[in-house]
């Protein structure tokens, strides 16, 4: 199962469980007013430096449980070092188990509460 769209913020208000693919453009939000347990794969794009408006953000209200796949995909020049936050939460546990960059030097890394992400 695949959860879509594209534009403005996504709101889902429910504990999410991922166990397929879950994709968020990168000119959208998915915000959960739950927490989210994944352990299945994350399609998250980067066109650009803001998030929700040019790269994928998933905001969880909640707790969030990592164990799956991280897939990333990068649609601009990048300035070496910059820092994406993927992911927010107000607990985090866990991390993906598998990371797909694209070209690059990449590293995939918690942060606090957040997972973010930092290339190329």
């Amino acid at each position: 199962t695949t959860l879509a769209g594209t534009g403005g913020t996504r709101t889902i208000t429910s504990n999410l469980i991922n166990q397929g693919t879950l994709t968020v453009h990168p000119v959208q939000q998915l915000t959960l007013t739950g927490s989210l347990n994944s352990s299945g794969v994350i399609n998250a794009e980067l066109n650009g430096t803001t998030a929700g408006t040019q790269y994928s953000r998933i905001a969880v209200s909640g707790a969030a449980t990592l164990s799956g796949t991280l897939n990333l995909s990068l649609g601009f020049a990048a300035t070496p070092g910059t820092n994406f936050t993927i992911l927010t939460s107000t607990g985090l546990t866990g991390g993906f188990s598998t990371f797909n960059p694209p070209a690059g030097t990449w590293s995939s890394l918690a942060s606090g509460n957040n997972w973010v992400v930092n290339g190329p």
